[in-house]
């Protein structure tokens, strides 16, 4: 089944980067982007220009932030950004490891999971 195999292939890859990098950098989240849907893409031609709704417009990624209501999923659905009661901790996340679970990807950040489908790396200078 290409849907399993997938996930897989992105773990490794993932792995093969993480790996040999894991003590020699600081690997903190610094930021959750998303692509727009095809709804998404759609609706952001009729709203105002933003920067968010111009870079959807055109079907490039955009970013999140604590604001965002953005979900994805099939069936139930949640949210891309994570949604905490009583806020997300103060606790800078940091990836400790990346596991491959059924038709995903989690990445262990210690305070918290991200489950996704697939990943790109972007090493900021």
């Amino acid at each position: 089944m290409p849907e399993t195999l997938e996930p897989i292939m992105h773990q490794m890859v993932a792995k093969h980067i993480f790996e040999p990098l894991r003590h020699s950098c600081d690997w903190q989240l610094h930021g959750i982007w998303a692509d727009g849907t095809d709804a998404e893409q759609l609706a952001a031609t009729n709203r105002d220009s933003t920067r968010d709704s111009t870079r959807m417009k055109h079907g490039l990624v955009y970013e999140l932030n604590s604001n965002s209501r953005i979900k994805r999923g099939h069936g139930a659905q949640g949210y891309v950004w994570p949604h905490i009661p009583g806020g997300i901790p103060d606790v800078p996340c940091r990836l400790q490891d990346i596991y491959c679970h059924a038709r995903s990807m989690r990445l262990d950040f210690g305070s918290c999971v991200l489950q996704v489908c697939s990943i790109i790396f972007y090493h900021i200078f």
